[in-house]
């Protein structure tokens, strides 16, 4: 009998031990980070896994713009794209060149085209993305953002925003956009993925015009928003 209740303990034991051991597994799975409003610069090829760098070395090529509705826009070597983009699953991804300018590409802007529709799987952290073609080839990139110490003339309004930003605990992030056709606002998340909280648009000269979604919001249908327009310039983590 004393032998049949330790045998018994022990097989629970063991299924205790496999039911944690499965949900540590779940838990401590990687999410990639959301790319929405996010611009990257391609580093590199890698193919059979070494890597190459792109070719021109140019802060103007090979870019991408993941913006709203799943829509994209982007920078070969010498031509301006746009197109759609779907994510499913946990890292699944599928990448369509709709339209272009029709420029000769130089270097690399021809494989960078070839590339980005063979895009199967990616990953995304808050510096790198990679887009894989194969388990052995993708693209390298590395996020675009203007921070504190960025030369880019930004008003002075947004640098005070940022460097509060930048004590705060909350997750914040700031961007630029275009509204009533030809204006340039900024949208200002003061805690992103808080759904209370909103995003707040802004003029170029930082008076507050409007609270897009959150409890309170709208969609500021009298802005005019343009959403494919979204630049993310800065966040805090």
């Amino acid at each position: 009998m004393k032998t049949s209740k330790i045998t018994y303990f022990l097989m629970a034991l063991v299924v205790v031990i496999g039911i944690l051991t499965m949900g540590g597994c779940d838990k401590g799975k990687l999410q990639n980070a959301d790319i929405t409003y996010t611009t990257w610069k391609l580093v590199s090829f890698v193919e059979n896994n070494i890597s190459t760098p792109a070719s021109p070395l140019s802060d103007s090529c090979f870019t991408i713009t993941f913006g709203a509705n799943n829509t994209w826009t982007g920078v070969s070597s010498t031509n301006t794209l746009s197109g759609t983009y779907t994510l499913s699953g946990d890292d699944a991804i599928s990448i369509q060149i709709t339209s272009m300018s029709e420029i000769n590409e130089l270097g690399d802007g021809k494989k960078f085209l070839d590339a980005l529709p063979l895009s199967a799987t990616y990953t995304c952290n808050a510096t790198n993305l990679q887009l894989f073609q194969s388990s052995v080839s993708h693209l390298l990139f590395e996020k675009q953002i203007v921070g504190q110490n960025s030369s880019s003339d930004l008003p002075s309004w947004v640098e005070a925003k940022i460097a509060e930003f930048e004590q705060s605990s909350q997750h914040a992030r700031i961007s630029t956009c275009t509204y009533q056709t030809n204006k340039t606002g900024f949208l200002i998340e003061d805690c992103v993925g808080c759904p209370d909280m909103g995003i707040n648009l802004t003029d170029e000269e930082g008076n507050h015009l409007c609270v897009l979604w959150g409890l309170l919001g709208s969609d500021c249908p009298e802005y005019n928003i343009d959403m494919n327009s979204i630049q993310l310039i800065y966040q805090n983590y």
